[in-house]
């Protein structure tokens, strides 16, 4: 079959490229091993959260990961088809959307599967505004508690109005400062805390969450992203 001279782009699940060799393959994504060199497109093998690992980072005695790479939107043209789906779905599960929302708790739950949470509360970093942080995170907590056996701290921290976003861009927007946020002192005195948020820009949003946590009295043991922004080298013309 020859190579069609033109390809009108499709999403990534029906994608005629192999994920292994690279090739063009007549009919679905998921094509026939006789059809690749390389033996098809194979699932790779899970791996519990291990401290050995290229997100891993030991910032103030606490550990921080972060599952994916994220592109920002400007570089989005040198990303993969398999990259530009997982953007995709990082910005649907900030936008709330149901399908996200359950991918995003199953990718989590799976990477804590192997941890004891039952004494742990999860508790994810606010949004921007009250509105925002319900849509985003309320459906989220409950399913990734009960897939853990977490104590689900979505509850005792409130958000009232809005506060300004310091860096906006076309696909996300990111919130520094925490002060229309309030913590319920009571509830996270003495209790470890796993502190959850979507996207790692700057992490100035999580510092500033964790210190009034830990200024409430929890001990927080550990930061899990879904994402972290990727950066990029820009390309600088040559000239002679």
């Amino acid at each position: 079959m020859d190579m069609p001279k033109f390809l009108v782009f499709i999403p990534y699940q029906c994608t005629p490229l192999c994920r292994r060799c690279k090739k063009f393959i007549p009919g679905r994504h998921t094509a026939n091993k006789k059809n690749c060199p390389k033996g098809g497109n194979k699932k790779k093998k899970f791996t519990p959260l291990a401290p050995v690992n290229k997100n891993f980072k030991n910032i103030d005695d606490m550990l921080k990961y972060a599952l994916y790479d994220y592109i920002p939107q400007r570089y989005l043209r040198r990303a993969s088809f398999e990259q530009i789906d997982l953007d995709r779905r990082i910005i649907d599960f900030k936008d709330g959307r149901r399908y996200a929302t359950a991918w995003a708790a199953k990718a989590i739950g799976r990477t804590l599967s192997a941890m004891d949470l039952s004494d742990t509360v999860i508790v994810c970093i606010p949004a921007s505004c009250e509105l925002t942080n319900r849509r985003r995170y309320k459906r989220f907590s409950t399913a990734l508690c009960q897939m853990c056996g977490a104590i689900n701290g979505y509850d005792y921290v409130q958000v009232f109005g809005k506060r300004e976003k310091v860096h906006v861009t076309h696909s996300h927007e990111v919130a520094e400062s925490t002060d229309n946020v309030h913590i319920d002192d009571n509830f996270f005195r003495g209790r470890k805390v796993l502190v959850i948020d979507d996207i790692c820009t700057t992490c100035r949003t999580a510092d500033n969450f964790i210190e009034r946590l830990q200024i409430a009295g929890a001990d927080v043991r550990m930061a899990l992203f879904l994402a972290k922004t990727k950066q990029m080298k820009r390309r600088t013309p040559k000239y002679n």
